[in-house]
Order: structure tokens, then C-alpha cells, then sequence
């Protein structure tokens, strides 16, 4: 949910509004962390896009996207979405949760970034929305500088921002339940409710891909929503909520798998994307509840990496994603005992097995 009043997710830079405090230096972070020409990330075409929007305002690809302060406010938020898209493909492509520093401060710093972005963009858009253009795409403003390029339309770059934004709150809110962020002052249950909220304005107001991605983006949510509750199960409650959320994900999926294969595009990298995930929540289900799921999410990663392995241009990353979910999507009944206990009202020790991604 994004809110211009709340002092906590005011802009991180751009130019229609003084910045709350001094500028972020122009110190680059470890490599590793945000080295865009390393491609770090599971997403080589993202890389390359945040590569070129980089260069387009003068930045090194290793400097925060907020070193250019004097950027028109367009331009510094479409440096924020590519940041913290950046972060949360690297944080996917490893398939596990690690509480170390350095995925903790990622996955903070994709949160500020996507937040920041998603409430600068938002308020933009009520406060000077784009002239019609038709199917045209309008010019965005230029930032300051000799820089001669344009932004997709307004509102399509309001909803890439929410889009962002309920990711990287999603993914936060999962790392701050396991104890696996440096967002401290973040509570992780309001952080899914407000990635919900991002990702039904996306929902609303995006285009037919926009809506798909959404869809996908809530059925992800949900997947972390129960990945953190499923180690705090205590109660019989307890266990049926996170069966419901697991199904309410899997449901979601689906529904988006249907509406990106209506656009022609069921033998893309969102479409295998889609399916990992599906097949990843099912192998989440089958840990617990056993049953199918595991069948079925082995299934469902095979489609995955058959479309992988058809692309013009493989992404190792995602590829190896894939192959370290389909050896292990889920032994059936790993953790029965955890929900035998909780049906029954007794104490169960935390399992201390990673979530996957």
C-alpha cells in the first residue's frame, strides 16, 4: 500500500522534492552485490536493460542508483525499479534463503528501492499525469545532463515500479520471518499486506503482461507468506493456514499461466518462471502435507526446464535454479511430525530447513 504521508517510504532521490537528507555518496558497493556488468542476477536481459539505463544517466553500473541526485524524478526512479529488480533476481537465482549479511542487505536495499520508486511514481502520476498519446509511448522528461532517451509512458513505469515493490516486499518480508534481513524496523507481517497492495494496483491498472506478472507476483507472496508461517506451526489453525495459502498460490499461477499463454507468450522465460514457482509450491506442499504434490511439482518443473532449454538464449542461473528444485521439490511428509504436533496442541521445534525460493 502506498501512502505519500508516511515518512517511511519517501522518495530516495529525484529532483521535484528536496531529498530528506543529504544525498547518498557515490560509493560503490561490494561487486558482488551490484556489479550490473557481472551479471549477477538470474536475468541477463534485466542485466542488460539496468546496464543501458545506467549508462543513459552517466552512472558506473557499481554506484547506488541514488548518486545522482540531480536526476529528473522518472529517471531516478526507473534506476531504483532496475536496482532493486537486479537485487531480487540475484536473491531468486540461489534458490535458498541464507541469513548472511550480504543477501540481508540486498534484500533490504531492493525493498528501499522498489518502495521508494513505486510512491514517487504513484504520487507523480496523480499529480501530472501523461497527455494522451494514443498507442504511442510519451517522451519522459530528461534528466539533467547531456542525455537524449525516453521512459515508457507514465503509468506503464508506475506499474514496473509496483511491480518491484511487491516483490521486494514479498521476498523482505520472507527473509525478516526467518530472521534473514537487516530491515530490522520492518515487521514482516505488514510487509506482505503492503506487497499485496503493490501488486493489486499492478493488478488494476496494468496491461495484459503487467496483469499476468501481477498474478504471479501475489502467487509468490503467498508461497513466502507460508514458507514463514510453516515454521511457527502450533497450532491445528496454524496448519490449515498455511494449506490455504499454498492453494491460494497455486491457484493464483495457474490463473496466470492461462493469461500469459493467452498472449502467445507460454514458451517465454516468464512463462518457465511460472512454472518453477508452481512447481516449487507444490514441492512446499508436499514437505508438509504430502500427498501429490511432490508428483505434480516435479512434473511442473520438468515443463519448466524443457521451455529453459528452448530459448534462444539460455540463463544458466535460472536453468541450475531449476535442476536443484527438481532433485529435491519436496520429500513427501518431511515435516510431518511438525504438523502432528500442531494438530495435536503440542509444542513443535522450529524446522531449520531452508525455504526455497
Amino acid at each position: 500500500i502506498v501512502s505519500a504521508s508516511s515518512p517511511s517510504v519517501a522518495p530516495l532521490c529525484g529532483n521535484r522534492s528536496p531529498p530528506l537528507g543529504p544525498p547518498p555518496a557515490a560509493v560503490a558497493p561490494p561487486p558482488e552485490r551490484m556489479d550490473l556488468a557481472a551479471l549477477g542476477g538470474g536475468d541477463e536481459d534485466r542485466s542488460g536493460r539496468a546496464l543501458d539505463t545506467y549508462a543513459k544517466v552517466g552512472l558506473h553500473p557499481h554506484m547506488d542508483p541514488c548518486a545522482r541526485p540531480d536526476l529528473d524524478l522518472r529517471w531516478a526512479a526507473q534506476l531504483q525499479i532496475e536496482a532493486s529488480t537486479f537485487l531480487v533476481d540475484r536473491l531468486y537465482s540461489s534458490t535458498y534463503v541464507f541469513a548472511d549479511e550480504g543477501d540481508g542487505d540486498d534484500v533490504a536495499d531492493a525493498m528501499r528501492y522498489g518502495r521508494a520508486a513505486h510512491l514517487a511514481l504513484a504520487q507523480e502520476l496523480v499529480e501530472n499525469p501523461d497527455p494522451p498519446q494514443g498507442d504511442g509511448a510519451a517522451p519522459a522528461p530528461a534528466p539533467s545532463g547531456p542525455v537524449e532517451a525516453a521512459l515508457e509512458p507514465l503509468e506503464s513505469q508506475t506499474n514496473e515500479a509496483a511491480l518491484a515493490h511487491g516483490r521486494a516486499a514479498a521476498l523482505c518480508a520472507q527473509h525478516l520471518a526467518l530472521g534473514a534481513s537487516t530491515l530490522e524496523s520492518e515487521n514482516w507481517q505488514d510487509l506482505f499486506v503492503e506487497g499485496r497492495g503493490a501488486f493489486e494496483a499492478a493488478r488494476r491498472d496494468g496491461d495484459g503482461l503487467q496483469r499476468a506478472r501481477a498474478a504471479a507476483g501475489l502467487a509468490e507472496l503467498w508461497y513466502c507468506e507460508a514458507s514463514a508461517m510453516s515454521l511457527r506451526l502450533r497450532t491445528g489453525a496454524q496448519v490449515e493456514a498455511v494449506r490455504q495459502l499454498a492453494r491460494r498460490s497455486i491457484a493464483k499461477t495457474k490463473e496466470a499461466l492461462r493469461e500469459i499463454r493467452a498472449l502467445g507468450l507460454g514458451e517465454t522465460r516468464v512463462a518457465a518462471t511460472m512454472l518453477k514457482d508452481l512447481g516449487k509450491v507444490h514441492g512446499f506442499t508436499a514437505s508438509i502435507f504430502g500427498g501429490d504434490d511432490a508428483a505434480e511439482g516435479r512434473a511442473r518443473l520438468a515443463e519448466a526446464l524443457a521451455i529453459q532449454t528452448r530459448l534462444d538464449k539460455a540463463h544458466a542461473r535460472e536453468t541450475a535454479n531449476i535442476l536443484r528444485l527438481l532433485r529435491a521439490p519436496g520429500e513427501a511428509g518431511r515435516n510431518a511430525e511438525v504438523v502432528q504436533a500442531a494438530m495435536g496442541g503440542d509444542d513443535a521445534s522450529d524446522d531449520e530447513d531452508a525455504p526455497d525460493y
